[in-house]
């Protein structure tokens, strides 16, 4: 399934439920065999997707840490001790490297947000 990003949200279909989540609304996608889990605020969410044809549509406040998770920068409350906190108080942990890299492009984006945001 290809999601359109000017429609503004996700499509989730499963045998229990069809329901949509708002793009602006998920904290984390994360991969888990062949399933998606998706972090949002209106709730956590499983169905069988495949993470590339998702990944391409999402706006630039996402950041694809590895393989299988991304995250959202604008829902990021901090980094810090190889974990990201988001803005409801939950908590992922990473490996050093991803990690790292991750703090790194959440930086680069604050900092552009910053500057935009003087202009």
């Amino acid at each position: 399934m290809m999601v359109d990003m000017n429609v503004g949200y996700l499509p989730i279909v499963t045998k229990a439920c069809t329901t949509r989540v708002r793009i602006s609304d998920v904290m984390m996608i994360s991969r888990n065999y062949r399933k998606l889990e998706i972090k949002a605020e209106s709730g956590d969410f499983q169905y069988y997707e495949k993470l590339d044809n998702i990944a391409g549509c999402l706006g630039r406040q996402f950041y694809r840490c590895s393989d299988g998770i991304i995250i959202n920068f604008e829902k990021v409350e901090c980094m810090k001790q190889q974990s990201i906190t988001f803005s409801n108080g939950c908590r992922v942990e990473l490996g050093r490297d991803c990690y790292l890299k991750a703090r790194k492009a959440f930086t680069q984006y604050l900092n552009e947000q910053f500057q935009q945001y003087f202009r």
